[in-house]
């Protein structure tokens, strides 16, 4: 069960972090997330790919507690 009430955001890094945490292993290299800016900004298109991580729980199922003032991480 992941907890995000009252979460007013963060970084990208953080939550590419945890997601490679709880993905695990079969994520590994994939895709994250990826930002895609205008024709005038490509320059600034990122991807960030699931790491692998040691103490990964490779969850098949996660229950996720939000409200309207979770926020996501938008920040890098």
């Amino acid at each position: 069960m992941l907890d995000l009430r009252y979460n007013g955001g963060g970084l990208v890094s953080v939550s590419q972090h945890l997601a490679s945490l709880i993905g695990g292993t079969p994520l590994v290299g994939k895709v994250f997330v990826q930002f895609t800016h205008s024709d005038k900004q490509t320059s600034r298109n990122t991807a960030y790919n699931f790491e692998a991580k040691p103490a990964a729980l490779a969850l098949s199922r996660l229950v996720v507690i939000a409200t309207r003032g979770s926020a996501s991480a938008a920040r890098r």
